[in-house]
Order: structure tokens, then C-alpha cells, then sequence
């Protein structure tokens, strides 16, 4: 099509328009009718990894490191002990301490936070009457346990294959503080430094 061709389509156009403008607006209303009724329907999906150059070396790790511990941004800490269990007044008050302080770290996801001391560890049984209990394994607003209390803690953590290997290690010297971050706006910096 010559420009000439274009010019003279472009003005038989016009002229209908100016011809017929209830016409042509009732076109208009028709289609923005039709496209407003669709936008419930459209989805929208932006998936992180594909923003990413997915063949550099960095990311490469990024993914092993997300498939192996369940995401990138995780942070994993360990309170380990040289003489006797982790399951002393002092050591789990420690543990406590550190699981507070890594809570308050921001953009932490607080309900993917794991620990021994946490709120979301607990120790979970059935009664008598049938009737399911639950209740943290630690109490930090206690600061006197019986050498017989922190035994039965010791019990049930062992009796607990979410909490026993996972968590506290299997020869009760070491217990893992893990905690996930929120994606999205995280300042690298301000983390690294609270941390």
C-alpha cells in the first residue's frame, strides 16, 4: 500500500466517523463493555526464577541451595554444647534467646521460624477422654526446671521424629535454629546486620 493508498483510507475513515458518531461510540462502549467483563478472568503469574539468568554460576547455586534447604532465603544456626545434652536451664534459655532475636530479625516469616524453643515446636498427645492437647515444649516465662522436668523434656523431644534428628540432633548436643524470610523487598543489608 502507497502512502497515497494509506492517506485516502485513513480519510474515508474519518469522514465515516464524523458521519456516524453514535455509531462508532456505541462501538467504542461495546468493546470497553466486552474487555471490562473479561478482567476478572485474566490472571496474572510472574514466577521469581524467571527473571533471573538461569545459566550464570550465582543462580545455579541459588537453586541448589533452594531445592537442598527449602528456599534461598533461610538462615540455619546451631547451639552445640561440648559436655552433657542441650537440655540444661542454661543452654535452652540460650537457645530461647537466639530464636527471639532471630524472630525479631525483619522480614523473617514468623510462623516458618523452627526451633526447639519456639511456639510452633510443641508436644502434642491425645487424652484419656480422646480429646487432642497441645503445648509448646519450652516455657520461657520458667527459670527453674527440676533436673527431672528437663528429663521428661528430653523424653518427649526424643519421642518426637519432627523435632528429635531434625531439630536437636540425635546425640542431644546440638539443637538448629531455622528461619525463612518473606521474597520480596528484603534489605540484604539490614539483615546481615542484625544477624
Amino acid at each position: 500500500m502507497t502512502m497515497h493508498a494509506f492517506s485516502h483510507w485513513l480519510k474515508n475513515i474519518d469522514n465515516l466517523v464524523f458521519r456516524y458518531p453514535k455509531v462508532f461510540l456505541a462501538v467504542i462502549a461495546a468493546l470497553t463493555l466486552f474487555f471490562a467483563i473479561q478482567v476478572p478472568k485474566v490472571q496474572m503469574y510472574s514466577d521469581f526464577a524467571d527473571l533471573l539468568p538461569q545459566e550464570h554460576e550465582y543462580i545455579k547455586l541459588h537453586n541448589s541451595i533452594r531445592d537442598t534447604f527449602g528456599g534461598a532465603n533461610n538462615v540455619v544456626m546451631a547451639v552445640v554444647v561440648n559436655e552433657g545434652d542441650i537440655f540444661s536451664q542454661e543452654t535452652l534459655a540460650r537457645i530461647h534467646r537466639i530464636t527471639q532475636a532471630v524472630d525479631n530479625v525483619s522480614g523473617v516469616n514468623h510462623n516458618l521460624l523452627a526451633s526447639l524453643t519456639h511456639r510452633t515446636s510443641r508436644k502434642v498427645w491425645l487424652t484419656e477422654t480422646g480429646d487432642v492437647n497441645s503445648q509448646p515444649y519450652y516455657d520461657p516465662l520458667r527459670d527453674n526446671w527440676t533436673g527431672e522436668e528437663l528429663n521428661k523434656l528430653r523424653d518427649d523431644v526424643m519421642s518426637n521424629p519432627r523435632v528429635f534428628g531434625l531439630l536437636v540432633s540425635p546425640d542431644l548436643k546440638a539443637a538448629l535454629i531455622k528461619a525463612q524470610f518473606n521474597e520480596g523487598q528484603l534489605n540484604y543489608g539490614e539483615i546481615f546486620s542484625q544477624l
